[in-house]
């Protein structure tokens, strides 16, 4: 997912640390901010890539490398 904040709720990023919430992905702090505040989602058209790791990345990588482009 592409996360965008509002700058107002920048402050729940400490508040969710202070508390002792996950933080090692940012998954975790989305489901702490529905918590607290209003969040919107808005589905992105087409294929997402989850690049969490370097075999991730790497395969990532190849299929990237395979498209074709138009000149």
């Amino acid at each position: 997912p592409f996360y965008i904040y509002k700058s107002g709720d920048l402050h729940y990023i400490k508040e969710s640390i202070d508390e002792g919430f996950p933080h090692d992905a940012p998954g975790y702090f989305v489901s702490y901010l529905c918590k607290m505040t209003k969040v919107y989602a808005f589905k992105m058209p087409g294929k997402n890539y989850d690049v969490g790791d370097l075999d991730s990345y790497l395969r990532i990588q190849k299929e990237f490398s395979q498209i074709k482009t138009i000149t």
